[in-house]
């Protein structure tokens, strides 16, 4: 037992240190983030650039554990909606683990290559 409570550890901490700007953030940011987060927009701050999300990391993280961001209204259960701003728990877990872990960028490449 202590050996798979080991390896489980293990590979959630591999799995952590894995998550990359380029290949999974990003992704959460252009669709969940920058409807409002873009220049001239209503949110206080823009989160167009890899850059501009390490700036505002610790805001993030706050917000995201807090679920006030994104600010989706519709309580869950009582309909599905279409191009929801909603994020899962998991991805709030990854965008807060990444955090946690440094914001590593990742290979450039990989968000042309997608």
């Amino acid at each position: 037992m202590r050996t798979l409570g080991l390896l489980l550890f293990t590979f959630t901490a591999v799995a952590s240190a894995e998550v990359t700007y380029t290949r999974e953030i990003s992704r959460m940011v252009q669709t969940k983030c920058q409807q409002c987060h873009r220049p001239n927009d209503v949110a206080p701050f823009a989160l167009m650039s890899y850059d501009d999300v390490v700036t505002y990391g610790d805001d993030i993280k706050n917000s995201l554990t807090q679920k006030k961001m994104p600010p989706w209204k519709p309580v869950p259960g009582f309909n599905e909606f279409r191009d929801s701003y909603a994020l899962s728990d998991a991805d709030r877990a990854t965008f807060v683990a990444w955090i946690d872990a440094g914001m590593p960028q990742g290979e450039r490449q990989s968000v042309a290559a997608r």
